[in-house]
């Protein structure tokens, strides 16, 4: 989110988001902004809202404070809801455009996530000295939008810094996705007694999270077929919950996208859940399946259809974020297969290429309505005609001539 203030003259800030906001859902009594001494500027009304913006107009009578002494611009949460998934704006506090964010009450700099020792952890720096933090009013974000509350806190010797634990071993096997970290108003205060407003930053180690995959739950980034001992290994983003993989939500397909099993015969391995990042599953199906297969469905969400069948596996995050740590539907064709690595010491000579003794060449009469590709618009000639032709398949037929002849065919 930014704050700037609008260049109509009309003591209007502009909240922008970063993603779309439904904009009926607009709640002005949750924007403020603050001057430099902390005091809060509640606002007039909304003066409009749409795509990722919303503005809002503050009071403007003699002796209202002017948008020109805002130094940061406040959404004390649920200002809006987002469009796509309907969650709530986190509170937030930003400077305004040209401003810095500094002014009489604990301001919120930066945060990180910290993990060792079976146990999670996110440190939130101030820029002043704070104390008596109220650990159940810290909280870890994740990327679709939960708040998992702190169990303790505890001011760092440097006097600005406060470390918050958070609930384990649910927080320790979802920490991937806590992708912010949040103090709600009253959170900490300053040696004065001011209390900090509530606000949310980024986690500096984990900002874009360690789940690289489109959710919040497993994505299959890879799968590789042994095809001769008829082992398949799925590759995930993120962690699984062990046990949880269902040997029979997995099922191979051929070229023509046809079954082969419906299946796996059983699970190998479920791989280790111990840390963030990428985990392997082993399945087991028959040699002679996987030497005939071309890809793998996985079980899962299959929008707006329902689910197409039993869960694959559960994501690890269950324990914070229930509903998102059930995978999609998935297809992966085979990234490699091992069977086409030949062992150490294998003979040169078994390695050698097949030389190619034929190739397809097109019939004449479309070789001669092909010309030199130099511009775009005889790509879209090329192309028009390349279309005609495979329209025409009953009539043309590709044929197979010797390499020779058909590079002296041009």
């Amino acid at each position: 989110m930014r704050v700037d203030e609008s260049n109509l003259n009309a003591n209007v800030l502009i909240f922008t988001y970063d993603q779309r906001i439904d904009t009926g859902t607009v709640n002005p009594a949750q924007y403020a902004f603050l001057k430099q001494d902390g005091t809060t500027v509640a606002p007039a009304a909304i003066a409009s809202a749409s795509g990722y913006e919303v503005a809002v107009r503050f009071p403007s009578l003699p002796g209202d404070a002017l948008v020109t002494e805002a130094v940061e611009g406040v959404d004390t949460g649920a200002g809006v809801l987002s469009v796509n998934n309907g969650n709530p704006s986190a509170p937030t506090v930003l400077a305004v455009a040209g401003k810095s964010k500094s002014t009489a009450r604990p301001d919120l700099l930066s945060a990180e996530l910290g993990s060792g020792g079976g146990s999670t952890s996110i440190t939130y720096h101030y820029d002043e000295p704070v104390n008596t933090p109220i650990a159940a009013s810290f909280f870890g974000r994740t990327a679709s939008g939960t708040n998992v509350p702190g169990t303790s806190a505890v001011v760092n010797a440097d006097g600005k810094s406060v470390t918050v634990n958070f609930p384990n071993p649910i927080a320790n096997l979802s920490q991937e996705h806590f992708v912010e970290a949040l103090a709600f108003a009253g959170a900490i205060q300053n040696a004065n007694g001011i209390p900090a407003i509530g606000d949310t930053v980024p986690i500096g180690g984990n900002a874009g999270a360690l789940a690289t995959g489109w959710t919040s739950a497993p994505d299959a980034t890879s799968a590789t077929f042994n095809k001769s001992n008829g082992q398949v290994d799925v590759t995930l983003d993120t962690r699984l919950t062990i046990p949880s993989v269902n040997p029979a939500s997995f099922t191979l397909v051929d070229d023509n996208g046809d079954t082969i099993v419906a299946g796996a015969a059983s699970v190998v391995s479920e791989g280790s859940n111990g840390a963030p990042g990428p985990q392997t599953i082993r399945l087991q199906f028959l040699p002679n399946q996987v030497a005939v297969a071309s890809a793998i469905e996985i079980n899962g969400w299959n929008a707006p259809f329902g689910v197409s069948g039993p869960f694959a596996f559960i994501g690890s995050n269950v324990g914070v974020d229930g509903p998102n740590s059930a995978p999609v539907a998935q297809s992966l064709s085979a990234a490699a297969s091992a069977a086409a690595i030949a062992p150490v010491g294998t003979s040169k000579k078994v390695l050698t290429l097949r030389k190619v003794k034929t190739v397809g060449v097109l019939p004449a009469k479309v070789r001669k309505a092909l010309k030199p590709t130099k511009s775009a618009k005889q790509a879209k000639a090329n192309a028009k005609v390349l279309r005609a032709f495979y329209k025409k398949g009953s009539t043309y037929k590709v044929k197979k001539v010797a390499v020779k002849k058909a590079a002296k065919k041009g």
